[in-house]
């Protein structure tokens, strides 16, 4: 398995690239849960505690699966750990939707959204790529950039 600064080589078969994105997700959770994460999802019957969202519906969403929370810290135990959808995990935290809009080569806002999620959807761009360019670490190829309003 060839690798180079943890991105993929080019010939990796799709067999050895999933079979390497299944030993970091299995590394990530005895890291972060003490291998606890597949039981916590197992028990709470992969259905956020707070709302009720299951994780089809929670895929179908956010696409992505529901996720865990440690309801003291990052201490590690099924009576710590808890399954929670990214709605209520970042209501938890305080996170709110940052605003985000297109800033064309003069420098004046094009369009503007009320949250990077937002943004993806009616442009059909990936998230990471505007929070990306927002953040200033690339730039757009096409010559307009996102900015956090």
């Amino acid at each position: 398995m060839e690798r180079w600064h943890g991105r993929y080589r080019k010939n990796m078969s799709k067999t050895e690239r999933e079979l390497y994105r299944k030993t970091q997700q299995e590394i990530y959770n005895n890291r972060i849960f003490g291998g606890l994460k597949n039981e916590v999802l197992k028990r709470d019957k992969r259905t956020c505690v707070i709302c009720g969202m299951k994780n089809r519906e929670h895929l179908k969403k956010y696409k992505r699966n529901i996720g865990v929370h440690h309801k003291n810290g990052k201490k590690n135990g099924l009576k710590l750990l808890v399954t929670i959808c990214m709605s209520c995990h970042g209501k938890i935290h305080g996170q709110k939707p940052q605003p985000v809009g297109i800033i064309g080569k003069n420098g004046i806002l094009i369009k503007k959204f009320n949250s990077i999620k937002e943004a993806s959807f009616q442009m059909n761009t990936d998230r990471s790529i505007i929070r990306r360019i927002a953040m200033g670490k690339v730039k757009n190829p096409q010559g307009y950039t996102w900015r956090y309003l």
